[in-house]
């Protein structure tokens, strides 16, 4: 009996950590007319500077996720909609030299996984440079399963990894839970939609390592008192959503995305386009680094969390 359960709790794992698969068309037709619908609320808060345009990557090596079409979907729309930009896709890794760079205002990783597995290094040092050298950087949730996040990649990156911020390091909070996002800025531009207040999602929410508040801003985590889980980082510095300078370029990340509604919430939506405006430059907003806010700082769980 012991040798059943043992081999039934061994199966359960496999099937849960077997990656995702693309909706059938019918089922991601219904999704993409949701994003439409969602999309006319959507509003650019800068008038581009110039004509931007946007290279978006939806690859992945490692896990992949059933609303990477969802968010391709949203990113078309929402550079039609709104005006900011003007979006293309290319998934073959060797367009990714500093000559096609060259022509982009920005990269956008649409829930990418092990991106280290599928570029080589000449394309590694194009990526980098493009946005040290002043490109814009749009990370979106399984974008930061890479540089040193991955345990099953055949290779590593550390240098993308300190580019965005920080790299998976598990969800304790699953798909399927309901929890509370602590608004840490209320005044950044970013945040506008969220006039000043928290909220609460239906999302897969990451742990972060190589994650060092002092290097970005963060706007977003995850509320403690409402959400915390004993799984969690020791410190409860769980960001969501952050800002950052790489050199003389502009990085912002969004760990929301796992879940297709997401691509059609209006808020979430309005909140992306204010930082991929930002990622493009034509939206001045803060990126100094906050400190640890005592409501993480003096957390202590209770026993009954």
């Amino acid at each position: 009996m012991k040798k059943i359960l043992s081999l039934c709790t061994m199966f359960t794992m496999a099937t849960s950590l077997m990656a995702q698969k693309p909706h059938a068309p019918e089922k991601q037709a219904e999704l993409d007319a949701q994003v439409v619908k969602a999309m006319p609320s959507v509003k650019a808060l800068a008038k581009p500077a110039k004509t931007r345009k946007i290279l978006v990557l939806s690859k992945v090596a490692g896990w992949y996720h059933s609303s990477i079409e969802t968010g391709k979907t949203c990113f078309k729309e929402m550079a039609k909609v709104s005006g900011a930009f003007e979006a293309v896709f290319n998934d073959d890794s060797s367009y990714y030299t500093n000559a096609n760079l060259a022509k982009y205002d920005a990269i956008l990783f649409n829930n990418t996984s092990y991106s280290q597995d599928y570029f080589n290094a000449e394309q590694r040092k194009a990526i980098l440079d493009f946005i040290r050298n002043g490109g814009g950087f749009i990370g979106v949730h399984a974008a930061s399963d890479c540089g040193t996040s991955a345990k099953k990649a055949k290779t590593t990156w550390p240098e993308i990894t300190e580019m965005i911020g920080g790299a998976f390091d598990g969800h304790p909070w699953t798909r399927k839970g309901m929890y509370g996002i602590r608004n840490e800025d209320p005044e950044h531009k970013i945040l506008q939609p969220l006039k000043g207040k928290g909220f609460k999602i239906s999302d897969e929410l990451y742990k972060y390592k190589d994650y060092k508040r002092e290097n970005q801003r963060v706007l977003l985590t995850i509320d403690m008192e409402e959400s915390y889980h004993k799984n969690g980082r020791k410190d409860h510095d769980h960001a969501l959503l952050w800002v950052k300078n790489y050199g003389k370029g502009r990085v912002f990340f969004s760990a929301f995305g796992h879940n297709e509604h997401v691509f059609y919430n209006p808020m979430i939506l309005q909140t992306w386009l204010n930082g991929i405006q930002f990622a493009l430059g034509d939206l001045d907003v803060k990126t100094e680094a906050l400190p640890i806010p005592k409501e993480h700082k003096d957390f202590k769980p209770q026993e009954n969390k």
